[in-house]
Parts: C-alpha cells; structure tokens; sequence
C-alpha cells in the first residue's frame, strides 16, 4: 500500500522535464497493485473463514469496479476543467489536473492509516516464507541425488554425441 501512496506524488511532479518518472512509476505500480490485489484476496479469505467467500469476494470486486467507474467520469469531467490552469514554482510548470493527483495523495495516507486497524493472523511471516521457498529450492537437488546424476550423465552423452557427429562429417 506504501507503493501505491508514494507512486501517485510523482504523478504530481511530473511534466515536459519529467518524463523519466514514468519508468518509476511502472514499476512501483506494477509491484504494488500486484500486492494490493493479492492482499485484498487472501484478507477476505482470511476475514471471511468458513462463509461463503466467494460470494462476498464477488461483491467487494463488483463495488470496487462501480466505484472505480464513477470515479473515472467524475475525474474525467473535473480533470477536463482543472486543466486549464497552470502555474509555475521554482522553474517547474504545474497544471490543474495535477491537484486531483495530490488529493489522490492525501487520501491514500489516510487510507493507510484506517488500513493498520485491520487485523489478522498471521500465519508466517514473508521472511519466512521467501526462506522456506529458497531453501526448498536449493535442497532438491541434495534431496534427488540420483535424479541430478542422470540428468548429468544424459548431458554428457549428448555432448559426446554433438562432438562424435561433427568428427565425422569432418573424416
């Protein structure tokens, strides 16, 4: 969620001089939307144990897409209006649609803050998991030592092959 709030203040720095801040912005967009989606998913599971679930994921997502329409046309309308304004700061020129992003900014940190009520149990931690995914990883081969030996032994065949074929059309 911090992705997503520190994303939108470079929407409200960013003109003409300042087109590299969009490689910035894909990229904590895509990481952070990425986990706000996820996490919107596995909360309500968490949230919602032993009810019907998808019933109420379905309705979270049907009223966020509503609301993301509404909010679309009405920022469409206002940003259409804002943006026949401009000033200038410091040598950096700003324009009226970049108020809604620095509004958007604001109530994203407000967001943050009601977001830290929400409590749930917390299984493992990510450290944990990152750790056991790695280590899990990393043992298989030591887990399959014979699957490792035939892997190599049908490698070194095939080389040997590669090279016995290319020794004879020399010949």
């Amino acid at each position: 969620m911090f992705g997503a709030f520190i994303k939108i203040i470079l929407w409200v720095f960013m003109n003409e001089q300042t087109v590299y801040l969009l490689y910035v912005d894909t990229l904590i967009g895509t990481i952070s939307w990425s986990a706000i989606n996820l996490c919107l998913f596995t909360t309500m599971l968490d949230l919602l144990d032993g009810v019907n679930t998808e019933s109420y994921y379905a309705l979270l997502s049907f009223a966020n897409g509503g609301a993301a329409l509404v909010g679309s046309l009405a920022g469409g309308f206002l940003a259409s209006y804002l943006n026949r304004f401009g000033w200038e700061i410091l040598g950096m020129r700003f324009y009226g649609i970049q108020i809604l992003f620095f509004v958007t900014f604001v109530l994203r940190g407000l967001s943050l803050f009601l977001l830290r009520r929400v409590k749930t149990r917390k299984e493992r931690s990510v450290a944990g998991m990152i750790f056991n995914s790695a280590a899990v990883i990393a043992n298989r081969l030591a887990a399959r030592p014979r699957e490792m030996v035939d892997i190599l032994v049908q490698l070194n065949r095939k080389r040997k092959k590669g090279r016995s074929d290319v020794d004879e059309k020399d010949d």
